[in-house]
C-alpha cells in the first residue's frame, strides 16, 4: 500500500521526474479567464521545489479590471528550479507553458494549434482570429528571433476550469481536443478543477458540473484532479501543507 505521508509522496515524485530520459516534457495549461490557471502553475511549482514564488502573476480584477496572463509564457526548469537546486537541474523537470485565459469560443483553433506545435514565440498575445495570424512563425524564423531558445511541441495538456463555476465551457473544450487529437499526433489530454476549498462536495449542482467536466474532457480518474491552490491560502511561514499538495503530486505523477 502506497504510504500518505508528504516525506513518501515527495520521493515517489522525485523518483518520477529523475526517472524520465530525453527531452524534458512540455505541458500546456489552458482555460478560461479567471479559472486558476496560473495559480495552478504556482501550485504545482511550488509542489516540485517545496518553495513557493508568484511566479506566474495571478490576480483578480473582477468587472472593474481584466484578466491577468496576458501573453505566452513557459516557465522551464531553469526559469523556477534557481541555483538553490543545482543537482536538480540535471533532471528532467518539464516546462509549463502558461497563456491568456480564452473566451468560451472555438475560434481558438488556429492559434493553439500553433502553441502546439511550437510556433508561437514566446510573449505572443491572442489577438483575435485575424490578427492572431500574423504572430505565427516558421521554426526557421523562430530560430533566428529567439537565438538559441527552443521552443519544443506541446507533449501534454491540462485544461483547467473553476470548481465553482456553473458553466462548461464546452466550446473552448471543442478546441483543445481538436488540436490533441485531430492533427498528426496525439497529445494526451487531462483536466483540473480548481477552487476545490470552495464547493461543497455534496452539492448536485457541483456534482453535475463535475461529471459533465470530465465526460466531456472524456478523463478517467486517473486523469482528473480536483485541487486548492496555494495562493492567498499559502501560511506566512512558509510550511508545506500535506492536504494540498499530495493530490497534486499523485496527479502530477500521472502527466509525468
Amino acid at each position: 500500500m502506497e504510504s500518505r505521508s508528504l516525506e513518501s509522496q515527495i520521493h515517489l515524485l522525485k523518483e518520477k521526474v529523475h526517472s524520465h530520459e530525453g527531452k524534458p516534457l512540455t505541458i500546456a495549461v489552458v482555460g478560461q479567464h479567471g479559472c486558476g490557471k496560473s495559480s495552478f502553475i504556482n501550485t504545482v511549482l511550488a509542489v516540485l521545489t517545496g518553495e513557493y514564488h508568484e511566479r506566474a502573476i495571478v490576480g483578480s480584477y473582477g468587472k472593474r479590471g481584466g484578466h491577468v496572463t496576458h501573453r505566452v509564457t513557459r516557465y522551464a526548469k531553469q526559469r523556477y528550479l534557481g541555483r538553490s537546486n543545482r543537482d536538480e537541474m540535471r533532471h528532467g523537470y518539464p516546462t509549463f507553458v502558461d497563456m491568456m485565459g480564452f473566451q468560451n469560443d472555438e475560434n481558438v483553433n488556429e492559434f493553439l494549434e500553433g502553441v502546439f506545435e511550437g510556433r508561437v514565440r514566446e510573449g505572443t498575445e491572442f489577438r483575435g482570429a485575424q490578427e492572431q495570424r500574423k504572430q505565427h512563425v516558421s521554426m526557421q524564423q523562430l530560430t533566428s528571433l529567439l537565438g538559441n531558445e527552443i521552443v519544443s511541441k506541446v507533449d501534454r495538456i491540462i485544461f483547467v476550469a473553476s470548481a465553482i463555476s456553473r458553466e462548461l465551457p464546452e466550446e473552448l473544450i471543442k478546441a483543445v481536443k481538436l488540436q490533441a487529437s485531430g492533427g498528426t499526433r496525439e497529445i494526451p489530454l487531462f483536466g483540473v478543477l480548481t477552487h476545490a476549498d470552495k464547493i461543497n462536495e455534496k452539492d448536485q449542482q457541483f456534482r453535475n458540473f463535475e461529471n459533465d467536466f470530465k465526460e466531456c474532457l472524456g478523463l478517467s480518474p486517473m486523469r482528473y484532479l480536483r485541487c486548492t491552490n496555494y495562493c492567498s491560502n499559502f501560511p506566512q511561514d512558509n510550511e508545506r501543507n500535506p492536504d494540498l499538495e499530495i493530490p497534486v503530486m499523485r496527479f502530477l505523477r500521472q502527466v509525468l
